[in-house]
């Protein structure tokens, strides 16, 4: 598969005083072109399996720039992915 690049979020998500830990719903984001991934692909990164955790942010609709890219977020692969 042909990727553009992705991004790997490896900062922890606390609170000011250390205690409110915050929910993350994914751990990175990959971008492609729309339509190359769809959710539920599991996909192998830097010694990581990931899942493709969305159908995607589509940014080629503007009147203005088309990267021709869309940002699909990730979660770490934990077993069989149920649809």
């Amino acid at each position: 598969m042909r990727v553009a690049g992705w991004s790997i979020d490896q900062s922890a998500e606390h609170g000011p005083d250390d205690k409110d830990i915050r929910r993350v719903d994914w751990a990175g984001a990959l971008f492609a072109i729309p339509g190359d991934v769809s959710a539920g692909d599991v996909i192998h990164l830097g010694g990581v399996d990931f899942v493709i955790a969305d159908g995607g942010h589509d940014f080629t609709h503007g009147p203005w720039w088309d990267p021709g890219l869309a940002e699909y977020k990730l979660r770490i692969f934990e077993g069989v992915e149920r649809g």
